[in-house]
């Protein structure tokens, strides 16, 4: 999703505090309301990447299992899109 997109969604770690006034004890009453997402400002955002064209097969395999091809352009992260590193990727499974 986009940064504009995900502005406005609710998120549950991005709460407000409200005072409401005080009870008939004295104790301060306070209320709770979630905030929107704050989307690339917050730490959890994460950009989306997008892989330009593996155009040969593997040619080795690192000690954590990762392939390694002979020709690929990796372009740089978007700048719009991006996702929730708390929720994960749309569609994931």
């Amino acid at each position: 999703m986009n940064v504009e997109e995900a502005k406005n969604h609710r998120c549950p770690l991005c709460i407000s505090f409200t005072e409401q006034g005080l009870s008939k004890s004295g104790l301060k009453i306070t209320d709770y309301v979630y905030d929107n997402c704050t989307a690339d400002r917050c730490m959890m955002w994460r950009w989306n990447y997008d892989v330009d064209g593996i155009k040969n097969k593997a040619v080795a395999e690192t000690i954590a299992g990762e392939l390694i091809y002979d020709d690929v352009r990796v372009k740089l992260p978007s700048t719009t899109e991006g996702y929730c590193g708390l929720a994960g990727k749309e569609g994931a499974e």
